[in-house]
């Protein structure tokens, strides 16, 4: 009976629809013996791995110091590694399965075409120039300028921002014209949001920030990013499928896997006011209303047209439909109510606007794929 550690670092934001995937994986195994190692600090993860004597693991190395790689090596058995933007040294000692970048970057320039920046500039902290250069082709056939910059700094810098931010980022964050940064992965999304407020920058005015990868996080008032979502299920998925090959005997590519990302979560930091006036009353209404059980009916009340007409000039400004808007901005509101309250779930749905708690959980799962609790228990931790 094969034993498989599913060894998830404790930072691993994403990590619960990681681990929905490889469980549904794993239901066609019936053989599999699967260990997860949660609630364990990164220094004490891979001894534990190492003593359990497992078959195969599956885990996360994004952002991973190179003598990890080397630790995880000397184990000798078949590794699967999740990543964003998998790092070469990754790629070259393990099977992996990624985000497609060129998905991500046509997601991120496809939202850019109603902020229309005179600068982009994309700020990684480590190497992902395909990352980069994906975004740079994808911008030049967008007629925008593109500049590619780095930020090295610890995990401790990133969580707690300097009065005095490097050079190269603090001279685009007060340029004299409109600019767009992206940024390579969320906690690095984090620290640039921060910094343009340590700086008196206004965001989306002055700068607009974009995160390669999505946090729950983002959600809260103090950052309200954008963020590219992954698509945690599938990566998880395509794992177990991949590490499933590799202890049947069978070959498996060193190629990465890559899977498309294909939403992006549009919030404040890239949020600008429509152009058209009866959907900004829309919007303005939609969010005013964000913790009520409103449809799009209510919005007709303060339009001057066919709900048709409307609906198609709505999805032609904002991208989305109105209730696909009400949904999204519902969830939002939702979110933050569980990061930021210690209300009981029931409580929480009713600020939400749901009559019962059972509705609020079965709104949020259909969503999100997992439970409220679940969704509030992963992300206070």
């Amino acid at each position: 009976m094969p034993q498989i550690a599913i060894a998830l670092r404790e930072w691993t934001n994403r990590r619960n629809g990681v681990v929905r995937g490889i469980v549904d994986f794993a239901k066609s195994c019936p053989d599999w013996n699967v260990t997860m190692f949660d609630h364990v600090a990164d220094s004490d993860i891979w001894p534990l791995v190492d003593q359990s004597k497992v078959d195969g693991i599956i885990t996360c190395l994004d952002d991973a110091p190179h003598s990890l790689l080397h630790t995880i090596d000397r184990l000798g058995v078949p590794v699967v590694a999740i990543g964003t933007l998998l790092d070469p040294a990754v790629i070259m000692k393990s099977a992996s399965v990624g985000v497609c970048p060129e998905s991500v970057a046509s997601l991120m320039i496809d939202h850019l075409a109603e902020y229309l920046p005179r600068t982009l500039v994309v700020v990684t902290d480590k190497s992902s120039e395909e990352f980069s250069l994906m975004i740079k082709k994808q911008a030049r056939s967008a007629k925008i300028r593109c500049e590619l910059t780095s930020v090295q700094l610890s995990i401790n810098e990133l969580l707690s921002p300097q009065p005095s931010p490097p050079q190269n980022l603090a001279l685009w964050l007060q340029a004299n014209e409109p600019v767009c940064v992206i940024a390579g992965c969320d906690r690095l999304a984090a620290y640039i949001r921060t910094t343009a407020r340590q700086l008196g920058v206004n965001v989306p005015e002055q700068v607009a920030i974009l995160s390669a990868r999505d946090s729950p996080l983002f959600v809260l008032p103090n950052l309200s990013i954008t963020g590219v979502v992954e698509p945690t299920r599938d990566l998880g998925f395509d794992a177990a499928k991949t590490l499933h090959r590799m202890l049947s005997g069978r070959a498996v590519s060193k190629k990465p896997f890559l899977i498309k990302a294909s939403s992006i979560n549009v919030r404040e930091s890239s949020l600008q006011q429509p152009s058209d006036a009866a959907v900004e009353r829309a919007r303005a209404f939609i969010h005013a209303n964000a913790a009520r059980a409103i449809s799009v009916t209510d919005l007709m009340t303060y339009q001057n047209t066919s709900r048709v007409t409307f609906e198609r000039k709505f999805r032609d400004v904002v991208g989305r439909s109105p209730g696909e808007e009400i949904r999204r901005v519902r969830l939002e509101f939702a979110k933050k109510q569980l990061l930021v309250s210690d209300a009981p779930i029931a409580e929480v749905g009713h600020r939400c606007g749901f009559s019962t708690g059972s509705k609020f959980s079965a709104f949020f799962k259909k969503s999100e794929g997992i439970s409220p609790l679940q969704f509030r228990q992963a992300h206070r931790q």
